[in-house]
């Protein structure tokens, strides 16, 4: 029985009671029954300054079938057994009879009356009757009490039971109390004088207030910081506070004087049950804040278990026995606070000292509890502290827990601003290496671009002999036999051309340097030149092909016409490799509007389709529809991601439908402004009037022996020079009426030679400079205009883009 009474009060636990209401009969209180022993232990209270604690007889009844007069009878055989005045029998189902006596000393005389509480500071009796014998036997019932009776039924509003009295002065009271209660059989009789137990008891509602006022305040606090941190440790602390406050308020009886006045039965459940309901989030809080899933894995589910379990015994309690409740708070609490402790101590042997103030609250509430229940159990002296150790220590406990939580987070925002700093330093090492591998990356990229643009300048050199003297050659041979063969030639070289262009415009749209080259053009010249250069596909496929729609305009229209150039060939080209018979058409729709012109053009052939599945990244590099489709129809894989490229950069959009063997059609919408007004009378097939002068400034012979021989086909009077410097000295004697320059060649380069000449004062200062260069970047046609120059042809050179260039530039414009 003491080992259990003691693990109650380590646990915090004093249970409540149910009803065993047991009155005495009329028949007791008029029979005074055998007069009693001798009071030779009597109270003497000379000064009531402050309250006593009588001395009492008490006897047990276990049949809870003795009467008043028996146990009268009974203390005067000797039967009844002396005890200190705060006795705890523990939980007992005996009736116990109880007797102390009173007796004030006051004046000489011996005569006046003083008013005095007898307080029975134990709230959760369940039933006990007062009675006082006089000195000449008469019997008075005083009162009854017990946490069973409605609550309005009490004498004076308080949390405890209380009996107010008078008494003469100098005579002798005996005051007999029957208990009968399934709770813990306490009941700590006071005396005091009433005006010093008003006084006091004010000042004790003042502590409790201040009490359970620091709870409330916790409480709230924490569950604003839990809203604004977002962190569930203060949410399972808030349930905490609250239920270990209501817990507190139950302990002594100011749940039943201010919670539920009306309802006395809750009091059988209102203990037991808060235990569990703090029980639960205590482990829920100690889980959290501790974080034993990952620092005590075993522990976690310990405490998870432990919360499983309470939870059960929560709703269990509703349909057991009142013994039985008791003895599931009381164990589940012990194991509770033991696994809690344990992962506490655990934590902190790990290092970690946010654990620290943790176990510090919870012994601190532990020791405060040990105190309390050694005081109750009479082996501690009564005073202040040790009367209240337990509401001491739990509001220790509370701000601890509090200072816990606010040094937990302390130190996880420390922890994070080191975790920030070290990423903050790692992402430091890391951009600086970033940095250098973009460095070398962008070096690379440089070194690539210029390689390509050699690789390009070098290829196309050779290109424009090629297709240069191609075209002159079948302008001039009447052999058709040879003519065949010539114009296969022709087609291939503009075929590798197109390859070049290809890689070229494909590697720039990678780097991000790629960007249109915008000038005027004429867009009939445009369309014209495409169905030229696709003419051998169709001549030597079963394939027929149409152009349809307007493309003669009034207007020119001003766009990157070598890119345009390329996306329609490459759709063409497209088209007539994967049709093998049927037909291929081009459709241009034109629509013209103040400023501009809104261009449809569809490509659509009936080759063999593209499945819907493919239809998807058919515009992604290196994407075909088939793997095998390289080996089989040839292309570098890129052709139609250029093509996007283009379309999207001008502002555009290109769509397709297709399905297999269902042929494939691709429509392309974009908005060209317009230009100048295009002349009826000119002509790029007819020759230049007049006769124009031009000087061809070229450093390779074939290209240069190229150019010369298409402008004699223009009409035009030529001379030549081998570099820039020549180019500048003949410039500077000889008036002009246009020159072709070259840009890289020995000893001046063009753009120098283009500077040069625009400074000089003479007519050439401002006649058409035309870039023929084989640089071939998105870039040279800009550097090319920012030297001076006014427009800009790429190698190799064909007779119908020069012929159009020249017309533009010295009839055109000059009209």
């Amino acid at each position: 029985m003491q080992i259990y009474r003691v693990f109650s009060f380590l646990a915090l636990l004093i249970t409540s009671a149910f009803t065993s209401n047991t009155a005495a009969t009329n028949a007791e209180l008029n029979d005074p029954g055998q007069p009693t022993k001798a009071r030779q232990n009597l109270v003497n209270i000379s000064d009531l300054s402050k309250p006593i604690k009588p001395e009492i007889w008490y006897w047990e009844d276990p049949s809870k079938s003795i009467a008043f007069t028996q146990a009268r009878n009974f203390y005067a055989q000797d039967m009844f057994t002396q005890e200190y005045a705060n006795f705890n029998f523990g939980y007992d189902s005996s009736n116990y009879w109880v007797v102390f006596f009173v007796k004030i000393i006051g004046s000489p005389s011996g005569s006046g009356h003083r008013d005095i509480i007898l307080e029975f500071n134990y709230p959760h009796l369940d039933d006990a009757v007062l009675y006082r014998v006089d000195n000449d036997n008469t019997i008075h019932m005083l009162s009854t009490h017990g946490d069973k009776k409605p609550y309005r039924s009490r004498i004076i509003d308080s949390n405890v039971f209380i009996t107010p009295d008078r008494i003469k002065i100098g005579e002798v009271y005996e005051y007999w109390v029957k208990m009968d209660t399934t709770s813990s059989t306490q009941l700590h009789p006071s005396i005091w004088d009433r005006d010093r137990y008003l006084e006091s008891k004010s000042h004790t509602q003042i502590a409790y207030g201040g009490y359970f006022g620091l709870l409330v305040v916790m409480a709230i606090y924490n569950l604003f910081v839990g809203a604004s941190t977002r962190d569930k440790s203060y949410f399972y602390y808030f349930g905490y506070i609250s239920s270990f406050c209501i817990l507190q308020a139950c302990l002594w009886g100011y749940s039943y004087q201010y919670l539920w006045p009306k309802l006395p039965s809750l009091n059988d459940f209102a203990i037991p049950n808060s235990i569990l309901l703090t029980l639960v989030f205590a482990c829920a809080f100690t889980k959290s804040f501790l974080q034993t899933r990952e620092y005590s894995p075993y522990l976690d589910r310990a405490l998870l278990i432990t919360i499983a379990v309470s939870c059960v015994a929560f709703v269990a309690n509703f349909f057991v026995v009142y013994p039985l409740r008791v003895s599931l708070s009381v164990w589940m609490s012990l194991i509770g606070t033991i696994v809690l402790l344990t992962a506490a101590v655990r934590v902190l042997l790990k290092g970690h000292r946010f654990a620290r103030l943790f176990l510090l609250a919870w012994t601190i509430m532990l020791i405060g509890a040990v105190i309390y229940g050694f005081t109750a159990l009479g082996f501690l002296p009564s005073n202040f502290i040790t009367r209240h150790s337990a509401q001491i220590g739990s509001a220790l406990e509370v701000m601890l827990l509090s200072f816990a939580l606010a040094d937990r987070i302390n130190q996880m925002k420390a922890e994070k601003r080191a975790i920030e700093k070290q990423a903050k330093d790692t992402l430091e090492s890391k951009n600086l290496e970033l940095e250098e591998a973009l460095a070398q990356l962008k070096l690379s990229n440089t070194l690539k671009d210029e390689f390509l643009a050699t690789i390009s300048h070098e290829l196309r050199t050779p290109m424009n002999g090629i297709e240069g003297s191609l075209q002159i050659v079948q302008q001039s041979l009447k052999d058709q036999e040879l003519s065949k063969h010539l114009t296969a030639a022709s087609h291939s070289a503009h075929h590798m051309t197109q390859l070049v262009e290809s890689l070229l415009e494909y590697s720039e749209l990678q780097s991000g340097n790629w960007k249109l080259n915008i000038q005027p053009f004429k867009f009939c010249d445009l369309i014209k030149k495409c169905t030229t250069n696709i003419q051998s596909e169709y001549v030597t496929k079963d394939v027929t092909f149409k152009c349809e729609g307007t493309t003669k305009l009034d207007y020119m229209v001003i766009g990157d016409s070598d890119r345009l150039h390329h996306l329609i060939f490459q759709l063409l080209d497209n088209a007539f490799k994967f049709t093998h018979c049927g037909d291929v058409s081009l459709t241009i729709d034109s629509k013209e509007n103040d400023s501009s012109y809104d261009f449809t053009i569809a490509i659509q052939d009936s080759g063999i389709g593209i499945e819907e599945k493919q239809l998807k990244a058919i515009f992604e590099g290196f994407r075909q529809a088939d793997g095998s489709f390289s080996r089989q129809y040839g292309g570098l894989g890129i052709g139609l991601s250029l093509c996007k490229a283009i379309v999207d950069e001008m502002d555009g959009e290109i769509t397709v439908k297709s399905g297999k063997d269902q042929g494939t059609t691709f429509t392309i919408k974009l908005s060209l402004e317009k230009g100048q007004i295009i002349a009826k009378t000119t002509s790029a097939a007819e020759k230049l009037p007049n006769n124009p002068r031009v000087l061809v400034v070229e450093d390779n012979p074939v290209n240069q022996i190229t150019l010369v021989a298409m402008m004699k086909k223009l009409g035009c009077q030529v001379e030549k020079a081998n570099n820039g410097e020549e180019a500048v000295r003949i410039a500077a004697n000889t008036q002009f009426d246009c020159i072709l320059m070259d840009c890289q060649m020995p000893i001046m380069d063009g753009f120098d030679a283009t500077k040069v000449i625009r400074k000089m004062d003479n007519g050439n200062q401002h006649i058409p400079i035309i870039a023929v260069t084989a640089n071939a970047m998105s870039g040279d046609r800009d550097r090319c205009i920012a030297a001076g120059m006014n427009d800009y042809v790429r190698k190799p050179i064909k007779m119908d883009i020069i012929s159009e260039r020249l017309f533009y530039w010295l009839i055109d414009q000059a009209a």
